[in-house]
């Protein structure tokens, strides 16, 4: 709808994979260097920091046609270690007659060779790693010292994973982390930029957004990028359904006035 009613390519703030910002970029060359070295990364931040367009920017590295890193991805982390393994095997398009845990281990040490054999790079990605029992983990990397040591593991968590790795009881985990980093609240011109980048690659009219309006949402973003870009396409849907084609001030707190923008303190004045 937006598209046609703004007559442009993309539907804006709605990319799969967006270009990474500059600190994503800077984390994004770092794991590069552990992708060839190996090791255990840990990237954390808060939900709507940009982990996700970080995982999906390293996901294309294994993409169809590209041979140099093969890429594994274990998404639903809130299971037992036999249902962790398999999801690996399925990452890895992997199959056991028998679907036992040590079979599987047996295969995927195998396929870790074989790839490393080949020249190419093995990456395995935990996302939602904070969801994961770290005792699972730790089973994990016991499987994982049996693989060639250029493999890199990169987990992709909230904050408070931190927290429970400092604990002495997971110390043999916390000190075979090779590299950690945290995304931080982006500041406010890098939001800024982040609005005019889709604006621009978009095609919308540069005035589509009027500053007034680019400031009220960048206050009320508070540095999430995943915020910011959800504020920015409601206000997109809300000027369309007003039949308009200009974000001014007015139709981003229309937005603002849902209630899941409000805060809990409001909804609970509000309800009494």
């Amino acid at each position: 709808m937006i598209k046609e009613i703004f007559g442009i390519p993309m539907e804006p703030f709605k990319r799969d994979k967006p270009p990474l910002l500059k600190q994503q970029k800077e984390i994004m060359e770092i794991l590069m260097i552990h992708a060839r070295q190996g090791g255990l990364n840990v990237i954390v931040g808060e939900p709507g920091a940009g982990k996700s367009v970080l995982r999906k920017e390293l996901e294309a590295l294994g993409g169809e046609g590209k041979k140099e890193y093969v890429i594994a991805t274990i998404q639903r982390t809130l299971h037992t270690y036999n249902m962790i393994i398999h999801l690996l095997m399925n990452a890895l398009q992997l199959t056991a007659e028998k679907g036992k845990a040590k079979d599987c281990e047996k295969l995927l040490i195998s396929e870790a060779h074989r790839i490393h054999g080949q020249g190419r790079k093995l990456i395995t990605i935990i996302d939602e790693a904070h969801l994961l029992d770290l005792n699972v983990l730790r089973k994990l990397r016991l499987l994982f010292d049996d693989f060639p040591k250029n493999h890199n593991i990169i987990l992709f968590a909230q904050t408070e994973i931190l927290n429970r790795l400092s604990m002495r009881i997971h110390e043999d985990i916390k000190t075979r982390i090779t590299f950690s980093k945290k995304l931080l609240p982006l500041e406010q011109e890098q939001m800024r930029e982040f609005i005019n980048r889709e604006i621009q690659d978009s095609e919308l009219p540069a005035n589509t957004f009027d500053e007034n309006a680019i400031d009220l949402i960048i206050r009320s973003a508070q540095g999430n990028l995943r915020l910011c870009r959800n504020l920015c396409y409601g206000s997109l849907v809300e000027a369309v359904h007003l039949k308009q084609k200009n974000v001014c001030i007015k139709i981003v707190n229309r937005v603002l006035v849902q209630p899941h923008w409000r805060s809990h303190e409001e909804l609970i004045t509000q309800g009494n």
